[in-house]
C-alpha cells in the first residue's frame, strides 16, 4: 500500500466511525440477499442477518485497522483481534479463493 493511501484510511476513519455499523449493516443485508448459502456460517442465535452484533462486530474491527493504518502492531497481539478473526476464519475453513470444503452447508 502507498504512504498515500495510508493517510487517506487514516484521515477519514474518524468521519466513517460514526457509520461503520450502518455501513455494515448495509453489508450484510446484500450479501445475504444474494448468497443465501452464507447464512449457514452465522450463528443463527444472532438472528442474521437481522443481528446487531456481527455488523457491530466488523463495523469495529474496520474502525481499529483503519485507525492503526499507520502502525497494526497494537493489532497483532497474541489472542488479539487479527487473531481472533483469523480463528474464526480459519475454524470454519474460510479462503477468499474458493467456497469452504470443509463445512457441510
Amino acid at each position: 500500500m502507498k504512504p498515500e493511501t495510508a493517510d487517506i484510511i487514516a484521515a477519514t476513519a474518524p468521519v466513517v466511525a460514526p457509520k461503520a455499523e450502518d455501513i455494515t449493516k448495509m453489508f450484510y443485508s446484500g450479501m445475504f440477499k444474494e448468497n443465501r448459502e452464507l447464512l449457514a456460517y452465522f450463528n443463527s442465535a444472532h438472528n442474521v442477518p437481522n443481528s446487531t452484533p456481527q455488523p457491530h462486530a466488523l463495523a469495529a474491527t474496520i474502525v481499529a485497522y483503519a485507525s492503526n493504518i499507520q502502525d497494526l502492531s497494537p493489532l497483532l497481539v497474541p489472542k488479539g483481534p487479527v487473531a481472533a478473526v483469523c480463528h474464526r476464519h480459519c475454524a470454519f475453513c474460510i479462503d477468499p479463493r474458493s467456497t469452504p470444503s470443509c463445512m457441510t452447508i
